[in-house]
């Protein structure tokens, strides 16, 4: 099974984890590789793939998001012509056991009316709420074990997709239209966010400056604001008292 990767501003701390949690549990073998970076990004990502004995299918450098989001449909249809499920997933997103048994599942199953698998972000947080360096040397439950819903509360919606199949994505070239009328009767998993790390604000303003050179008023440099100001509000980390012990991932 493939998954198709968005690696933003090069940074490539949790790849490790993400080959190593893919393969064991999500059936993984390849990976499509998408990079807001360097060639020098790409290079180090491609190593850590390789290492992870997976196969790195491709390596794309994105200058803009809505470049990628045209190159998302390519993605889409190519896994219809493929024949197959796949995952579509940025790097700090790891979906619960759950949700990969559902996908397999599904797979197995092989219905056209499966249209997707769903989830809402869970974001993994460390003990104090403060936004931490990603360590190696550890596992990521051992240096996030909090979670809680930031997402939630800034995008003020908690939609994403796990996994789409073969069956469905030909026809529809964005994931999102395959939730009308569907999603809130879906069961949706957990995705485990790891993206609050030490790095995220540099991240966050990279980002906004990137869709703003696209469009001014972009609805996603609206969101950046909100995430930035909260993390201002909290002295750069996320608010401790909506904080509970996470799930635990074996990684």
């Amino acid at each position: 099974m493939r998954a198709y990767v968005t690696i933003t501003d090069g940074n490539t701390d949790l790849l490790p984890f993400f080959c190593r949690y893919y393969a064991e549990y999500g059936d993984v073998d390849e990976i499509f590789l998408c990079v807001f970076g360097t060639e020098e990004h790409r290079s180090v990502a491609h190593s850590h793939i390789i290492n992870a004995g997976l196969r790195c299918v491709h390596g794309v450098l994105f200058p803009t998001e809505s470049f990628l989001a045209r190159r998302r449909v390519e993605y889409y249809q190519e896994v219809h012509r493929r024949g197959q499920w796949a995952y579509f997933t940025d790097l700090d997103e790891f979906p619960s056991h759950e949700a990969f048994d559902a996908v397999l599942a599904l797979r197995r199953r092989s219905k056209a009316g499966d249209a997707f698998v769903g989830g809402c972000w869970l974001d993994r947080v460390a003990i104090d709420g403060k936004c931490k360096a990603v360590d190696p040397n550890h596992s990521l439950d051992e240096q996030y074990p909090m979670a809680c819903r930031v997402r939630r509360q800034l995008k003020q919606l908690d939609n994403a997709f796990i996994a789409a199949p073969f069956a469905q994505t030909s026809h529809h070239p964005s994931v999102c239209r395959l939730a009308r009328g569907r999603w809130s009767k879906m069961r949706k998993y957990d995705l485990h966010h790891f993206k609050w790390q030490e790095n995220v604000y540099d991240r966050l303003e990279n980002r906004k400056r990137r869709v703003r050179a696209v469009k001014p008023r972009h609805v996603q440099a609206t969101h950046v604001n909100k995430a930035l100001k909260y993390l201002a509000q909290f002295d750069g980390g996320v608010n401790t008292s909506k904080l509970v012990l996470a799930p635990r991932l074996g990684i």
